[in-house]
């Protein structure tokens, strides 16, 4: 059964870099598993502050891997990152609210911005690229911060 890893008593292991998967691991039952285990996680978890899941990253669960799951807003569906590289495109930023199972109780303003490309591969290990905007960019990028070892109130609005 997977664990949220929360602040303050995981902060050292939410601090690190997540480690890029191979191929062959990609397609492991293991890691397999662990998404579909992350996906049905994210998919019945709310938070303490009463929000629906949007994301979930491995580092989040005791796995320091390159890999989460996104919700995408118009299918419903939990889809799965592996060792993805971010792009942002445009100045453009927004500002928004958030908040992390990590960080139980925290909301928190979070400048974002509004479009970003995700060089990514699938569960099946096959090499994709996407664009994302809105809200769905926002949750990319958060999560895409967990594996860098970034939590949201690090890039909190500062007054």
């Amino acid at each position: 059964m997977l664990k949220i890893r929360t602040v303050p008593t995981d902060t050292t292991e939410l601090h690190k870099t997540s480690r890029v998967l191979s191929i062959a691991e990609i397609q492991s039952t293991e890691v397999q598993q662990l998404i579909d285990d992350m996906a049905a996680m994210a998919e019945t978890t709310v938070t303490q502050e009463g929000f629906k899941t949007a994301g979930l990253a491995a580092v989040q669960v005791g796995k320091p891997l390159r890999l989460f799951v996104a919700k995408n807003l118009h299918s419903g569906e939990f889809f799965a990152y592996l060792n993805p590289k971010l792009e942002l495109l445009g100045e453009a930023t927004d500002l928004h609210t958030e908040s992390c199972l990590s960080i139980p109780g925290v909301i928190t303003e979070v400048s974002r911005h509004k479009r970003i490309r995700l060089s990514f591969f699938d569960r099946y290990g096959n090499q994709k690229a996407e664009k994302f905007d809105g809200f769905e960019a926002r949750i990319i990028q958060h999560e895409y911060d967990h594996l860098e070892g970034i939590l949201f109130t690090e890039r909190a609005r500062t007054a």
